[in-house]
């Protein structure tokens, strides 16, 4: 039925209790709300009884999980989005934003931070599955899958361990140079992407550097221009 996807996992913190859910993006025949539904409770009770040993409790009036499904239209520019459709361009942010939403963990306790932080190695919340995971299995990175799938879909080849895993292998140092490269390269893409997304804005790090957004740096720059042909 869908021959290629790929799908996020995001949570958000409510004052009762964690709300995970996951963002999907398929190629396949359309597939109707009340459809998903009854496949995502059926896939959802199963888990739960193998994990839990007892059926899970979906407190809906219709007894099935709640599920959201548009339309993607690949030929709209721009961002798009309707109670029936999005744009393709929406529709992927909506599945990759969360690689890097941080916000959410401002809202968890300190306490259960200190849980979190004791698991080695977390289950990969982005995956890529069916005729996607097919068509990059040359492009991909060794370090691109690194930790198991959620689901049962094929992966792209071998999985190798972690750079963390890997910690007790190389000498300490190797490790922490591979390390810091990798904060890096993260604060680096944050750094553009701020930029980006506030093309006029000013931003100050924690050490006081300033970091400005596109337009404000290229009109700074003009400035710079022209006070040099005037001199």
């Amino acid at each position: 039925m869908v021959e290629a996807g790929c799908k996020g996992g995001e949570f958000t913190l409510t004052e009762d209790c964690y709300h995970f859910h996951f963002h999907l993006l398929i190629f396949s025949k359309w597939i109707g709300k009340e459809a998903a539904a009854i496949a995502w409770t059926e896939c959802l009770s199963r888990a739960y009884q193998e994990k839990v040993g007892r059926d899970v409790e979906l407190k809906t009036i219709s007894g099935l999980c709640v599920v959201d499904v548009r339309a993607v239209k690949s030929r709209v520019a721009g961002l798009m989005s309707t109670p029936s459709a999005v744009s393709l361009q929406f529709a992927i942010q909506e599945v990759l934003k969360y690689l890097t939403k941080a916000d959410s963990w401002l809202k968890v306790s300190d306490v259960e931070l200190v849980k979190l932080a004791e698991i080695p190695r977390w289950p990969r919340l982005f995956e890529i599955f069916g005729n996607y995971c097919r068509r990059a299995r040359k492009s991909l990175t060794p370090t691109s899958l690194d930790t198991s799938a959620l689901s049962d879909a094929k992966t792209a080849g071998k999985i190798p361990s972690g750079y963390r895993q890997n910690l007790e292998n190389p000498p300490f140092e190797e490790w922490k140079n591979l390390f810091l490269k990798r904060v890096a390269g993260i604060r680096d893409f944050r750094r553009r992407f701020l930029a980006e997304k506030f093309p006029y804005a000013t931003f100050w790090d924690l050490v006081g550097r300033t970091l400005q957004g596109y337009q404000h740096r290229r009109s700074v720059l003009l400035q710079a221009e022209d006070v040099g042909v005037q001199c």
